[in-house]
């Protein structure tokens, strides 16, 4: 935020979805994909995030997102919503670099260890944040303990098949007796 007052990008077309290096390497073409996601656990004390992790906090809506995972040339794409559809709302970092294409603004989204709902497809899940949450996040005084994994069912993990419908992802829980 700038001056108390949070910073709006309406559209994903004005930001990319990496974290512009600083100072950057020539032009946007020329980035590297290595910031798309970055590590709760390490992110304030990369040379990379440690700024934005100060200063530039931001939230990034989306109805959905997409996981894989199987073998190369058999892999399952796996859709993942809110179990409420609701939508969700990731915890995210952002920043601005001056490139030789002018300035460019990029953010990207902190991931944390899998819950139940996402354990068994992927070893990691984006930084959900629950509403009572996004203005700590934003305002950067007192950060909600985003370590957590989601809790069980609040997630809806679905196959989507070759031509494009959903299946339903059934996950096992061990409740003991």
């Amino acid at each position: 935020m700038k001056s108390g007052r949070p910073i709006f990008i309406r559209s994903l077309a004005q930001a990319l979805r990496v974290m512009p290096q600083s100072p950057p390497a020539g032009s946007v073409k020329d980035f590297k994909l290595t910031t798309f996601n970055a590590r709760i656990e390490t992110a304030a004390t990369s040379k990379v995030f440690e700024t934005p992790w100060r200063k530039r906090h931001c939230l990034v809506p989306a109805d959905a997102f997409w996981e894989w995972s199987g073998d190369k040339g058999q892999k399952q794409k796996w859709q993942i919503t809110r179990a409420d559809n609701h939508p969700l709302m990731f915890a995210g970092l952002w920043d601005r670099a001056q490139t030789a294409d002018g300035p460019v603004t990029g953010f990207t989204i902190l991931t944390r260890p899998a819950g139940e709902d996402m354990a068994t497809i992927h070893a990691r899940e984006p930084v959900i944040l629950h509403p009572d949450h996004w203005r700590d996040w934003l305002d950067l005084t007192t950060l909600p303990d985003l370590g957590q994994p989601t809790r069980i069912g609040t997630l809806r993990v679905q196959g989507v098949t070759t031509s494009g419908s959903l299946l339903q992802k059934t996950v096992r829980v061990d409740i003991g007796h």
